[in-house]
């Protein structure tokens, strides 16, 4: 098994992010063990193909710098419900991946594989809040608001 942990960071504009670590897979074994990857997902592999992932969800519009923030500080991986297809040349030029999960798809069984993956890395349950989408939540966050 593979071992994720989650830490925070906080960009130099004061955003707020939650950063998940993959110690033992890149972007393209995560995407493989997606398995059946819905066909409306859209996936840009712009980082080095053996970095090991290091993701955080996009909730909400990241500047040019926070962006190259976030990549000083080893992000290589943006995951996001919206598609904003001006931010897509800015994660190529600082060679970040990018995957695009539309938000129609919340409840689909795609992102509820996506969690369940989440899920076994974790050994704890992984809920997407609906009234917080954009946001990460594991079972013990839910338990502590």
């Amino acid at each position: 098994f593979n071992t994720i942990e989650n830490s925070s960071y906080t960009t130099k504009s004061d955003k707020k992010q939650i950063i998940w670590n993959l110690s033992e897979m890149n972007f393209q074994d995560f995407l493989s063990s997606l398995g059946h990857l819905n066909k409306k997902w859209i996936a840009h592999a712009f980082g080095q193909a053996e970095d090991k992932l290091s993701f955080m969800l996009e909730n909400e519009k990241l500047s040019i710098s926070d962006i190259r923030d976030l990549k000083e500080s080893g992000v290589n991986t943006i995951v996001s419900f919206s598609l904003d297809s001006s931010s897509i040349p800015v994660y190529q030029r600082n060679r970040m991946n990018f995957l695009f999960i539309p938000f129609v798809d919340y409840c689909n069984i795609a992102l509820r594989k996506f969690a369940q993956i989440l899920q076994l890395e974790t050994n704890e349950k992984v809920l997407f809040h609906p009234f917080e989408t954009k946001e990460w939540m594991g079972y013990q966050d839910l338990h502590e608001r």
